[in-house]
């Protein structure tokens, strides 16, 4: 009896499946070897430990923020004064800049310096913004005061003022900036989360396990962080944008990642003396900040909605 084409396709496909992953250990330098000890055989069948797969899917992911090389046809910093401010070619797919450095190559490294600060600007904000908050919204009185007065003092001072000091007694460089968006973006997290703490505070089943004499962290932790938590996530994402936009800015202005390091903001101000002629060297960093934007607002969106 002929088997079905479905059981062929199915068959294919795990097939398929099964050498890309061994391909996938092989070109990144894996030890097949100890690949192999990690395997079990059953029998006469062998199956690979599950572990294994969920660490190649994991590699999967993340093989375009940290490991650019697969997508990068040259090195970042290797320059060729020969081919500078060279327009589209098939060994240069976006041209060059003005030291002979690939553009698309300079782009897609710069993802291991924009993607992380902007995820780790924002996720680091969140986290104590959503402490005090909840802090501040639980227990009331005096504790709300002096937070909520610190967070007057903080939005009193001009953001882009604030950052610029900053920069200035603890010059450029990553951590500096990320200590810069920590310190103006827990504010707008604790606001939002006190005043959901507050409502929540209020209703019955919180007054109710409150008077069965449960430990308040415990009603902190399973009964008030899970049902404000939702307005950081939502928030979350405009907030990477507002990171990612703020490190352009000030590599820009020359304040944030110094060179030669690839970043979109420095890119672009490198490109700007060439704006006429080689268009692309500004255009392109631009254009890319403006997607990647534009797709986490929609993920934010979404979530909002998810949330209703």
């Amino acid at each position: 009896m002929t088997e079905s084409p479905r059981r062929h396709v199915v068959f294919a496909a795990a097939v398929a499946s099964r050498l890309r992953r061994r391909f996938d250990r092989f070109y990144n330098g894996r030890n097949l070897f100890r690949a192999g000890k990690k395997e079990r055989v059953t029998g006469q069948r062998r199956r690979v430990d599950p572990g294994i797969r969920r660490d190649d899917q994991r590699r999967d992911h993340r093989s375009i923020v940290i490991e650019p090389p697969l997508l990068a046809p040259h090195s970042p910093l290797a320059q060729d004064p020969v081919n500078r401010l060279a327009s589209f070619s098939a060994h240069h797919w976006l041209g060059t800049d003005e030291l002979g450095r690939d553009t698309f190559s300079r782009l897609i490294y710069a993802t291991r310096v924009d993607l992380p600060i902007g995820l780790l600007g924002a996720a680091a904000p969140a986290l104590l913004g959503t402490l005090f908050g909840i802090i501040a919204g639980y227990f009331g009185r005096w504790v709300d005061a002096v937070i909520m007065r610190v967070a007057d003092v903080v939005q009193a001072f001009p953001s882009y003022i604030l950052i610029i000091a900053l920069v200035a007694a603890l010059g450029p460089g990553a951590i500096t900036i990320l200590i810069a968006f920590t310190v103006l973006g827990w504010v707008v997290y604790a606001r939002l989360i006190r005043t959901e703490v507050i409502r929540i505070s209020s209703l019955a089943y919180i007054q109710a396990v409150q008077a069965a004499g449960l430990p308040e962290y415990r009603i902190i932790r399973r009964h008030v962080l899970p049902n404000v938590i939702g307005q950081t996530l939502v928030y979350v994402p405009c907030d990477i944008v507002f990171a990612t936009l703020g490190l352009a800015a000030f590599s820009f202005l020359g304040l944030g990642i110094p060179a030669p390091t690839p970043e979109w903001g420095a890119m672009i101000a490198a490109g700007q003396p060439f704006l006429r002629e080689q268009w692309w060297l500004a255009t392109v960093p631009g254009f890319v900040i403006v997607a990647y934007g534009f797709g986490l607002q929609l993920l934010g969106e979404g979530l909002e909605e998810a949330q209703r």
